[in-house]
């Protein structure tokens, strides 16, 4: 089930370099790209872990063109390598979304709520080109890319110990290998710091209190449950395709909401992800329903236990700075942190502050206490005093934004 985009899909911009043309991967480039990456097990073992079928191919592909289709202004995504020469597919290369890796610790940050907002890349070039300079060139492009237009304060790439050419590319680039000490998967990964960011240490592990004394999910719950959570008289689970119209509908009927948070202008299953842009005004942004995997972010409907019937959404994430918010006088500076941001859309005919608090503040406990976020940062619009009201009413304090564009206020609570 599609609804009907009234915003345009932003595309992902090409690149290009001496030998080179990197363009957005399309659906167009599933077999070649499964002939030389998916298919072939030297290649495949170290990208993605085994020989795909072609089925599988064309999801993964898939799901990379949408995303690329709907990045809007933040320009992450995939890209397609092509030779000039020949105009031959050789390869692909992506930039993930900035946010953290959840499969990378560092060593050196292990002990602290705050991390710098690390980006991945990730490429492989057929073996055929292997040893003729394009991963490097390939990647370098991507990397200015990455630093000067996007303006990512560091990248940090997961490398496999046994992938030893990788990690001499990785070092060739400029990367230092530092030790991963993520429980699951430990081993090594290379950081690469963008020089206009001078870097700023995080500070030391500091105590995480939960915003409440309880918590209403065991900290050993199993990472592929979904949480659902039950007040008196709500139930708030994980966001499906069928919530999607009837959610939409509740905020398009909402102006102020509209004007302020906007609405989902696309959503549909992509290779078995609820996926949807929301188009609000800073800007279209991709979230995901609940996964129920890794970070345990995504959307949440507020169902009433009356009459089973969805009465709002709350937006957990993703974990990513936000590019339209800049804190004055932050003490943690250019080292993005390991923040997401929250946000509760209710029907107007039970928006009421008991409502609101007793449908945010599960929600707000699983972030602060169950998934140990660091913080969670909130744009908010310049006009939209309710809001400033409600997020004080939930405990976030209000500070002034100082982002030269978006400018109006951040609402931001701390763990």
């Amino acid at each position: 089930m599609n609804s009907k985009p009234d915003v345009p899909a932003e595309t992902l911009t090409s690149l290009q370099t001496e030998r080179l043309m990197l363009r957005p991967i399309d659906v167009d480039h599933v077999d070649a790209l499964h002939r030389i990456i998916y298919a072939d097990p030297d290649v495949a073992q170290f990208y993605s872990g085994e020989v795909q079928s072609l089925e599988e191919t064309r999801d993964i592909v898939k799901h990379s063109a949408w995303l690329n289709r709907h990045s809007g202004t933040q320009g992450w995504g995939s890209w397609a390598i092509f030779r000039k020469e020949d105009a031959g597919l050789i390869g692909r290369i992506n930039l993930g979304r900035p946010d953290r890796t959840y499969y990378t610790v560092l060593e050196e940050e292990r002990d602290s709520p705050f991390v710098p907002l690390d980006t991945e890349i990730g490429y492989a070039v057929g073996k055929a080109y292997w040893g003729q300079g394009y991963a490097t060139e390939a990647a370098r492009a991507l990397i200015d890319y990455a630093f000067h237009t996007l303006q990512i304060p560091r990248l940090v790439i997961p490398a496999d110990e046994a992938n030893l050419p990788s990690q001499k590319l990785l070092k060739r680039l400029g990367f230092r290998m530092q030790r991963n000490v993520h429980p699951e998967y430990e081993g090594i990964a290379g950081v690469l710091q963008n020089p206009a960011f001078p870097g700023i240490s995080p500070p030391s592990g500091q105590g995480r209190s939960s915003l409440h004394d309880q918590s209403s999910l065991s900290s050993e719950r199993e990472e592929t449950v979904e949480p659902t959570f039950e007040t008196n008289q709500y139930y708030i689970r994980g966001l499906e395709l069928e919530d999607c119209e009837p959610i939409d509908r509740i905020v398009r009927n909402t102006p102020d909401t509209v004007r302020t948070s906007g609405h989902m202008h696309s959503y549909e299953m992509v290779s078995g992800d609820l996926l949807f842009v929301h188009d609000g005004p800073t800007g279209s942004r991709i979230r995901e329903g609940f996964s129920g995997r890794d970070e345990g972010l995504g959307t949440f409907v507020i169902e009433s236990k009356s009459d089973r019937r969805p009465v709002g959404v709350i937006h957990l994430g993703p974990a990513a700075r936000n590019y339209w918010i800049a804190i004055e006088n932050d003490p943690h500076g250019e080292c993005a942190r390991f923040e997401v941001d929250f946000a509760c859309i209710i029907d107007p005919k039970v928006d009421t502050l008991p409502n609101i608090l007793e449908a945010c503040e599960p929600l707000l406990t699983y972030a602060l206490h169950d998934l140990r976020l660091a913080r969670l940062v909130t744009h908010v619009d310049q006009d939209d005093a309710a809001s400033i009201r409600r997020f004080r009413d939930l405990g976030f304090r209000i500070e002034k934004n100082m982002h030269p564009v978006f400018g109006g206020y951040v609402a931001i609570l701390d763990a």
